[in-house]
């Protein structure tokens, strides 16, 4: 009985020695100057349902494919993946302070969930980000500049929040938004892309809140073929051509914040689109502050001012359909509109 208990005892005992090394592991640790794969050590979880939590430094030439849950990989702000990031069916996957660059998409995401802190995606030879199928992509306090694709940012009939993150510099269009996909921005830039600032598109809406929409090639944002759009105090400035242009029965509500200082117009409203400005300053544009065409509306509410803008006429309806209704509390003069109300 004794030496039964004894084996039972040791039996246990071994047991747990090799349970409890794995249960209370502590992260990866791999260095890519050093011979590190990241890719071995994301495959080296294959079978666990675990979160594999990764300490990556160095430079990694590498792709990398993500296709299970819960994985986090933290850099040490000097980190460098240099190769594209493809998720597939991924859910809960985190990348901190880290840059990712190289040939390919910085990353491509579908049907896809990740998270990036402190994140820089440059110099990528394609769009930075390509989210597809239904994924979401939250960005804190990073970069997304100097892509080289058609797209800093590309949704197609996905989700992406920005949070303090800047998105300049790149190639074409900083944030393309298509297909029923939806952006949300609170505070950072979208500035200095080569030609628009954003792109939303079929169906889709962004919503923005103290975002800069700034010194873009083109526009500052195009929303067109009934997409929508919520901004609160959102700066469309200094862009090439207009601040803004609605079409295809699109609409926007725009809060606060300032139209100013683009190189033609504050902004377009056609093609049954429209425009709601709530105590929004449009002025210093040069060209005229607001043109509407083509069955386009606005309706201006609030302390909104439409003034000093270079040409004379602050708003100007082209064709006796095009529309402006204006709240005595506003100021919007003068204007040249044939028929002002709806």
């Amino acid at each position: 009985m004794k030496k039964t208990l004894i084996r039972v005892t040791l039996l246990v005992a071994t047991c747990f020695t090799l349970i409890v090394p794995q249960a209370f592991a502590g992260p990866r640790v791999v260095n890519c100057d050093d011979g590190g794969s990241l890719q071995r050590a994301i495959d080296s979880g294959a079978g666990s349902a675990k979160l594999i939590e990764i300490q990556l430094t160095g430079t990694c030439y590498e792709n990398v494919t993500i296709s299970r849950d819960l994985v986090s990989i933290n850099g040490d702000g000097l980190t460098t993946i240099h190769g594209q990031v493809r998720l597939f069916g991924a859910g809960q996957i985190v990348f901190r302070d880290l840059t990712i660059t190289g040939p390919g998409f910085g990353i491509r995401a579908a049907n896809s969930r990740v998270r990036l802190f402190g994140v820089e995606i440059v110099g990528n030879d394609d769009s930075g980000i390509f989210a597809t199928e239904s994924s979401s992509v939250r960005l804190n306090s990073s970069v997304i500049s100097g892509n080289h694709g058609l797209y800093g940012l590309q949704l197609d009939h996905s989700s992406a929040n920005l949070v303090d993150t800047e998105v300049s510099g790149n190639e074409s269009d900083g944030i393309g938004v298509f297909h029923n996909a939806s952006l949300q921005a609170q505070g950072g830039s979208i500035t200095g892309n080569n030609s628009l600032g954003i792109f939303v598109r079929m169906s889709s809406t962004a919503n923005l809140n103290g975002t800069h929409v700034w010194g873009n090639g083109a526009y500052g944002i195009l929303m067109d073929m009934a997409s929508a759009g919520e901004f609160r105090d959102v700066h469309l400035n200094a862009n090439a051509v207009h601040g803004f242009e609605l079409s295809g029965n699109s609409v926007l509500n725009f809060t606060g914040g300032m139209i100013g200082w683009n190189g033609e117009h504050g902004g377009w409203v056609l093609d049954h689109s429209v425009l709601r400005l709530f105590d929004t300053q449009v002025h210093r544009n040069i060209g005229h502050g607001i043109v509407i065409g083509r069955d386009g509306g606005v309706i201006v509410v609030g302390n909104t001012e439409i003034s000093n803008n270079t040409e004379y006429f602050q708003v100007v309806c082209q064709g006796k359909e095009a529309s402006i209704e204006i709240d005595p509390s506003a100021n919007v003069k003068p204007i040249e509109c044939p028929d002002p109300d709806f």
